[in-house]
């Protein structure tokens, strides 16, 4: 009768403990969004240039059961915009406007370098490409043009639980543009949701 309630017990304590495991081992996919202020890091010199917009990214990650995780990611990332009177013989004088925007497409490592004393902070890495558009207007015309560059991000992303799905923080980044070899940094505030579990 002993061995029987040793077995039982044993039985129930291997099964609550399986079940706690797989409980705790779950896949998780998240969609991260997020906005704030980009600043354009250039040595380019030139009256009324505008290094300072919008940054925005769109993010979906796949959270396995350890640290490393996997995603994609794309935004928005404004490069510069310029505002400037123009004289051109034969032509006269005109107002040109002349901007580039970035949209990145990236394959996103992110890994929880402090699980225990920070868990909640994440370091990414990106690489993948930046669509480059720039767009241009004066004396009554119109230009846009869009090239492909080779790209790298780094970033920090904080986000705290504030429900079972929902996470809210910000985030730190950094990005590389080889074909105009310039960088940019931006400060988001970001959201996760969780919108699938297995």
């Amino acid at each position: 009768m002993r061995l029987l309630n040793v077995i039982i017990l044993l039985f129930v304590l291997f099964t609550v403990n399986t079940k706690a495991q797989l409980s705790e081992a779950l896949y998780n996919l998240t969609l991260e969004a997020g906005g704030g202020l980009s600043r354009h890091l250039t040595t380019m010199e030139q009256p009324g240039l505008n290094l300072t917009g919008f940054g925005g990214t769109l993010r979906v990650m796949w959270h396995p059961e350890h640290l490393l995780s996997v995603g994609v990611e794309t935004g928005y990332h404004h490069i510069y915009s310029i505002q400037t009177d123009v004289s051109v013989y034969g032509f006269g004088k005109s107002t040109a406007e002349v901007s580039m925007e970035a949209v990145p497409v990236m394959g996103v490592l992110s890994m929880r370098i402090f699980p225990k004393t920070l868990p909640y902070l994440e370091v990414k890495y990106a690489t993948g490409i930046y669509l480059l558009i720039s767009r241009g207007s004066g004396f009554g015309n119109k230009m846009a043009s869009t090239q492909f560059s080779i790209g790298v991000v780094g970033a920090v992303t904080y986000l705290v639980p504030v429900t079972r799905t929902l996470s809210l923080g910000g985030e730190l980044k950094y990005g590389y543009i080889s074909k105009i070899q310039d960088s940019d940094l931006s400060l988001q505030i970001m959201g996760s949701w969780r919108f699938m579990t297995w």
